[in-house]
């Protein structure tokens, strides 16, 4: 009976490893491209950095870029660049603690470093992307190498003191601060994503980052959390951004920013959430939106699921779980939804979302005359 228990034990232990082996694996993309990404950091000379005593200190960002590559190239990127200085920052940031910093070294995704952009097409649709309160665009890898797989640029913005933990110029570390207001820490992000845009439209002409061929003309923006209703910002307030999906970013106004007084977006808009209920007046704002609002209910969620931690949890079960079936769901109308609104996908394309969970679409105005 004790060797039977030992060998019970050590295949136990031998399933778990498998398993979060299994698990600190991303989850394949479902495009045909493979997949490259390049770091930056830049500065905005215009603006001020508040979060520091110098007056001199200047804005600085950092963006992480995922876009389509060719095949072979590039070297295999780490989940989280410079990992070693990164985890250290993370566990001293108190976001992420100390195991979980340390499990990061062994996540596995499926870009590449510094590859060859895929020459095939001349532009590619470009998507902003804002993560959430005090976690790093990182841990959004999964969504950004599926929509680069696509033929997507994603630029992925770490937003200095509001993220976990990000490495800026001449390598200091801005690490998470807890000193602004929801409303406060939206407009500093909404500053950062136009910057961005300067930025990359400045890029672009020079033919600097990605032999311009990010679409400046085709410009989504998405976000989770705080991100989400920053991207609701950005697209009221830029005229350069075409569509706008808030991953579950709630605020006074609802998912449509941090004031009850905030307008709906003219640009096509996308609220992917947990949430199964909505409120009269959020849902007379949708109403009121009329068309080009979609409305994505995914109940299994929890609002952890729509970044990538929860993929990682480790657990003996090798197999598909809730946060593997969540992703699988967000991942497939975050595509879809972009597809419709900037490559002018038929509207049929949110209805060919592979469901492994129950999911509630709902396309506005819902009465129609």
């Amino acid at each position: 009976m004790k060797r039977i228990a030992a060998m019970a034990l050590l295949a136990t232990l031998a399933l778990a490893s498998i398993a979060t082996w299994v698990h600190l694996e991303l989850p394949a993309p479902t495009g045909p491209h493979s997949v490259g990404r390049l770091e930056r950091v830049w500065t905005d000379s215009e603006r001020s950095e508040d979060h520091t005593p110098d007056p001199s200190d200047r804005r600085q960002v950092g963006v992480i870029v995922w876009y389509p590559a060719v095949a072979g190239t590039g070297r295999p990127a780490s989940y989280l660049p410079n990992p070693d200085e990164m985890v250290e920052a993370l566990a001293a940031s108190g976001e992420v603690n100390f195991l979980a910093a340390q499990g990061l070294r062994w996540v596995r995704g499926h870009a590449s470093s510094d590859a060859e952009i895929d020459r095939s097409q001349p532009e590619y649709p470009l998507v902003l992307l804002s993560p959430g309160n005090a976690t790093n665009v990182e841990f959004y890898g999964s969504m950004a190498e599926d929509l680069a797989s696509n033929g997507y640029i994603v630029v992925g913005v770490n937003h200095p003191y509001q993220v976990a933990a990000t490495r800026l110029a001449e390598e200091a570390l801005a690490l998470y601060q807890e000193d602004l207001s929801v409303p406060a820490k939206v407009e500093e992000r909404y500053l950062d994503l136009r910057f961005v845009i300067d930025q990359l439209a400045q890029e672009t002409s020079a033919g600097a980052l990605l032999e311009g061929r990010a679409d400046l003309d085709s410009i989504g923006v998405m976000g989770h959390s705080n991100g989400g209703l920053t991207a609701v910002e950005l697209c009221r307030g830029e005229p350069r951004v075409d569509a706008c999906l808030n991953i579950d970013g709630q605020a006074a106004g609802g998912a449509f920013g941090t004031s009850p007084d905030d307008e709906v977006p003219e640009q096509p808009f996308m609220f992917l959430t947990k949430e199964e209920t909505i409120h009269e007046e959020l849902a007379a704002r949708f109403e009121a939106g009329g068309e080009g609002g979609y409305r994505v209910v995914i109940p299994a969620a929890s609002h952890d699921d729509f970044a990538d931690g929860s993929l990682f949890v480790p657990s003996i079960w090798p197999f598909a779980r809730t946060a593997d079936k969540v992703n699988q769901v967000t991942r497939g109308f975050v595509n879809g939804f972009f597809d419709l609104t900037l490559k002018v996908a038929p509207q049929t394309v949110l209805g060919e979302v592979s469901a492994a969970t129950d999911v509630y679409v709902y396309v506005y105005p819902l009465v129609r005359t």
